[in-house]
């Protein structure tokens, strides 16, 4: 019996250093799969910073365009608004029969011969 005693404390003496050995290379493991986590995370976070700052770029360049495009438009139809009015002080100029009879004023030739 004492035998047996002497087998089973042997045993179990293995038994707890394999469980330690086993947990060590967990551990060890585990080690390993952190440090390479921390790496993914530092790369996402590194990419992530990049595509924000490309982000505000695109939003400050759409800005900058949408103004442009605003100004743009405005002159446009101010322009627009200035032909009319200058059509419309040269027709004024033209209405009456007695205009064509006789020659032009050169004020309305000069307008006529201006570009739009």
């Amino acid at each position: 019996m004492i035998v047996v005693w002497q087998w089973i404390k042997t045993l179990m003496g293995l038994g707890l250093v394999a469980l330690v050995v086993v947990f060590g290379v967990v551990l060890s493991e585990t080690k390993a799969e952190l440090v390479t986590a921390k790496s993914a995370a530092s790369h996402a976070h590194i990419a992530n910073q990049v595509n924000q700052a490309q982000i505000q770029a695109l939003t400050q360049r759409n800005t900058q365009l949408d103004t442009m495009l605003t100004q743009r438009r405005e002159k446009q139809l101010h322009q627009e608004a200035t032909l009319r009015e200058t059509t419309t002080a040269l027709r004024h100029a033209l209405e009456k029969e007695a205009c064509y009879q006789r020659p032009w004023p050169d004020d309305v030739i000069k307008r006529l011969q201006q570009s739009y």
